[in-house]
């Protein structure tokens, strides 16, 4: 676990919201995520989160750039 804080005088002054322990964050969080489906959910870290598809009105340059990267196996 990483966490960054802001200390002043040897007293924390500003507690950075990464210093969460993250292992459970999942199950912490179940009363809220029991109600999504797999394919609603875009989790942080993991490969290529949130990236099933590529938005449609995007410019046809931008659509080919990322193409390699919009939809994953």
């Amino acid at each position: 676990k990483y966490c960054s804080n802001i200390i002043r005088n040897g007293k924390v002054i500003v507690r950075g919201t990464s210093c969460e322990d993250k292992n459970n964050w999942m199950f912490n969080r179940r009363e809220v995520l029991e109600n999504f489906t797999i394919p609603q959910l875009a989790i942080p870290g993991t490969h290529d989160s949130a990236s099933y598809t590529s938005p449609s009105d995007y410019e046809l340059w931008v659509k080919e750039l990322t193409k390699r990267w919009a939809i994953t196996q």
